[in-house]
């Protein structure tokens, strides 16, 4: 599910309108159901996730921070 999480992260800045709507609350639904794992693996970078997702912005650094901190938690490849 992190991957997922993170590949959606990343198709935020790529969509509009309706598209993007969609990718915000695809990525509000899987962080809450990952928030508490997250939080017991690595607090710092849960956090950092969740204040993402709470704001998603659609600029680069935003989108590779919160995928910085999904791999940081989940050892992503």
């Amino acid at each position: 599910m992190g991957l997922i999480l993170r590949d959606r992260i990343g198709k935020i800045p790529c969509s509009s309108g309706e598209a993007q709507q969609a990718n915000i609350e695809f990525v509000k639904i899987i962080d809450g159901l990952l928030d508490h794992g997250a939080g017991l693996f690595d607090a710092g970078n849960a956090a950092k996730l969740k204040a993402y997702v709470a704001n998603p912005a659609t600029d680069g650094a935003a989108v590779a921070s919160a995928q910085a901190a999904i791999d940081a938690i989940f050892a992503c490849p």
